[in-house]
C-alpha cells in the first residue's frame, strides 16, 4: 500500500474532511500503516506533502482540498455529502502563499540547478521543516528537478532519512558537464573516472575518503560548536 491509497480508505471511511495528521493518526489505530510498503520518521508529513501535491497539480486527482488552515483533504466523490461550508475549496492560491513559495523556490534554485545535472543527487539537511505546506512544496520542487532530500541525524548518521528520493537519470546530460569541466578539479575527476573505467580498476586514493561515523561526528560536532 502507499501513502495516498492508504488516506483513500480513511477518508472513504470517516467521510469528512481530515488534516493528514488526522489520516495518519487514525490510519495508525486502524493498523493501515503497517500496511505501507514503506514508512520514514515523519510518515505523516510524507502523507500531507503527497496529498498537497496530488490534490493541487494532478486533474485527475481523488483528493480535493480545503483552503483552511490546517488544509483539510477529502475525496471528491463525496464532495456532495460533506459539510464544507466552513472551509472554502482551494481553487486558487492566494496571494501571500505565492509570495512564500516564490521565496522558497529563490532560495533553492540555484543548488537545484547546479545539481541537476547529475546522477541521484540530494540536498543534505540537518533540520527539515514538518510544515505541510513547506513539504508539499519541497516535494515538488524535488520531483521538478530530480533532486532528493535528506534529514541527516547528527547524532546517529545511519539513522538519517530520505525525505524525497532523487532521480535515477537512465543517460547524464553531457552538455552541462562538459562545461563544468572548465573547473581544473572537475575536470581531473572526470579524467580519473575516464581511466578507471578504461582499465576497470578504480584508484581509492584519487576520491574522497569514505569516513567512518565516528569521524563524521567529530566533524559535525566541530563544525556546529
Amino acid at each position: 500500500m502507499i501513502f495516498l491509497e492508504l488516506a483513500e480508505i480513511v477518508l472513504r471511511e470517516e467521510k469528512r474532511p481530515m488534516t493528514a495528521n488526522e489520516i495518519w493518526t487514525l490510519a495508525t489505530e486502524k493498523g493501515y500503516g503497517k500496511q505501507l510498503n514503506s514508512v520514514g520518521k515523519t510518515p505523516w508529513a510524507t502523507l500531507g506533502a503527497q496529498l498537497y501535491v496530488n490534490a493541487k497539480d494532478s486533474p485527475t486527482s481523488l483528493f480535493g482540498q480545503t483552503d483552511s488552515r490546517p488544509k483539510r483533504f477529502y475525496l471528491k466523490s463525496q464532495a456532495s455529502q460533506l459539510d464544507l461550508s466552513d472551509t472554502a475549496i482551494l481553487k486558487e492560491p492566494t496571494a501571500p502563499k505565492k509570495k512564500r513559495i516564490d521565496f522558497l523556490e529563490r532560495d533553492l534554485h540555484p543548488y537545484l540547478t547546479y545539481y541537476a545535472w547529475a546522477n541521484e543527487s540530494y540536498l543534505v539537511a540537518a533540520e527539515v521543516s514538518d510544515e505541510e505546506e513547506f513539504r508539499s512544496e519541497l516535494a515538488r520542487l524535488s520531483t521538478s528537478f530530480g533532486i532528493g532530500v535528506i534529514k541527516l541525524d547528527l547524532n546517529n548518521p545511519h539513522s538519517s532519512e530520505i525525505i524525497f528520493p532523487a532521480k535515477y537519470r537512465e543517460a547524464l546530460d553531457w552538455e552541462t558537464i562538459n562545461k563544468l569541466t572548465m573547473n581544473n578539479d572537475f575536470k581531473e575527476f572526470i579524467s580519473t573516472v575516464k581511466i578507471d573505467i578504461t582499465s576497470r580498476k578504480i584508484h581509492k586514493k584519487e576520491y574522497d575518503q569514505v569516513q567512518n561515523i565516528e569521524t563524521l561526528k567529530r566533524k559535525m560536532s566541530n563544525q556546529s560548536e
